[in-house]
């Protein structure tokens, strides 16, 4: 078996190199909440669950089951007999398992939470200096615990462990900014896909450009983010790969005053209808 081991300097905060600061952070939050999705069946079960269903729908059309079912009765009706009859309803059965497989895959709802409250709190302690040669890195350690939220998505994450965990190791230069964090990069299209373990981050021009990627190849293990700023207008693109294709969402921002701005945003996921 093929085994490949990429490493990088390490990166040791000693007097022989500038010392690293450390910097202690926390946050707090606490509120209630009702109606929240629940993760027993998220977006992206929600998102397969469509592309399942877009699969047999096109198997169905390509088998023809539904056209061999009408050829099959008029045959029957042409000229009656045991085997023309048998072959009808041979032909109407397979056509009826494969309505019964697209409607099974219809089935997966969201499911939601009662009332509640919510409280939680962390401490992070983040470590950041610079090598000789101007690359500056940055580590952390987060401790969470309570009752967490996804205000964002209005989702209840649920309860955190209250364990400590090793966040990103990041590294940034001339080259832009390499992040190292195993499974705890957001995919850039929807967070609810697979996270990635690494990630890479630049400028090229007036374009700002992010790559994510998830070392265990899942089917939507890339996913990429660019944005174009130009005379008040904000263009953002984000994709990733998933198991029915691409998905991708382009958003537009103008601002027309200090007070007043205009967005809009188109969502292509794979397999689906935009929106």
């Amino acid at each position: 078996m093929k085994k490949l081991l990429i490493a990088t300097t390490a990166l040791v905060a000693t007097a022989g190199m500038a010392s690293a600061d450390i910097t202690i952070s926390g946050h707090a939050a606490a509120g209630i909440y009702s109606g929240l999705d629940t993760k027993a069946a998220s977006s992206a079960a929600i998102a397969a669950d469509a592309t399942a269903a877009t699969a047999l729908l096109k198997n169905k059309a390509t088998t023809g089951t539904a056209a061999k079912e009408v050829a099959a009765k008029a045959a029957y009706d042409a000229a009656p007999s045991a085997a023309l009859l048998a072959a009808w309803h041979a032909a109407v059965a397979a056509d009826a398992a494969i309505d019964a497989k697209i409607a099974g895959s219809a089935a997966v709802a969201k499911t939601y939470s009662a009332d509640g409250i919510y409280s939680n709190a962390g401490v992070d302690f983040t470590a950041t200096g610079a090598t000789d040669n101007g690359i500056s890195f940055s580590a952390s350690v987060n401790i969470d615990a309570g009752m967490e939220i996804d205000s964002g998505d209005f989702e209840l994450d649920g309860k955190d462990g209250g364990t400590a965990g090793l966040g990103s190791v990041s590294m940034t230069g001339a080259f832009g900014t390499l992040t190292f964090d195993d499974g705890g990069i957001e995919n850039l299209y929807s967070d609810g896909l697979t996270n990635a373990d690494v990630s890479y981050a630049t400028t090229i021009g007036a374009v700002s450009l992010t790559i994510a990627h998830d070392t265990a190849t899942a089917g939507d293990s890339n996913s990429v983010s660019a944005g174009y700023t130009a005379s008040g207008m904000a263009f953002t693109l984000t994709a990733s790969e998933a198991a029915a294709g691409t998905s991708s969402k382009l958003a537009v921002a103008y601002a027309l005053n200090d007070t007043v701005s205009l967005t809009g945003k188109t969502d292509q996921a794979a397999g689906a209808e935009s929106v």
